[in-house]
């Protein structure tokens, strides 16, 4: 909480990080995209 209150972008990197590392993922396995797609 502390990092969001002192930057105001914070979340939007961590969730273009989250969507890099899905993205990354999806390679080894592309059957989790379904998967992840319901999740969100």
């Amino acid at each position: 909480m502390k990092i969001l209150r002192g930057d105001k972008t914070a979340i939007l990197h961590a969730a273009a990080k989250a969507e890099q590392a899905v993205k990354w993922l999806r390679q080894f396995d592309p059957a989790l995209g379904g998967e992840l797609k319901e999740a969100a």
